[in-house]
């Protein structure tokens, strides 16, 4: 499937979203799609973050509409993604990060509220 950007922030996808949380290896884009059509964030990451910076990228994914993933190939070393929104970010510590999470959640989805 091809997207108009990476990671998708929208689009066709499989019908089995992904559950929020964190994850240690990249997750299908299609599953995470789902996921944020009912309403969910998607922050990635390049694997080759630091370990201090995932820690602080999965900290957000205590919040239940949140999944946290490395991401292979990103051009910036975080990528916050809503259905429709994305914001691309230089440091996992970007207080940014905290203010998209918060004001996208549940914002911008066809199906908002529903489960991830």
């Amino acid at each position: 499937i091809e997207y108009d950007r990476d990671p998708p922030a929208g689009g066709i996808h499989n019908s089995d979203e992904i559950p929020c949380q964190a994850y240690d290896e990249p997750i299908p884009n299609e599953r995470a799609v789902h996921s944020l059509e009912h309403g969910a964030i998607w922050i990635t990451y390049r694997p080759d973050l630091s370990e201090g910076d995932v820690d602080s990228l999965r900290s957000h994914a205590r919040r239940a509409e949140v999944i946290v993933s490395p991401y292979p190939g990103l051009d910036s070393p975080v990528v916050v993604t809503a259905w429709g929104v994305q914001m691309p970010v230089e440091s996992a510590d970007d207080e940014r990060i905290d203010e998209f999470v918060r004001y996208f959640i549940n914002q911008t989805a066809p199906e908002n509220l529903a489960t991830c």
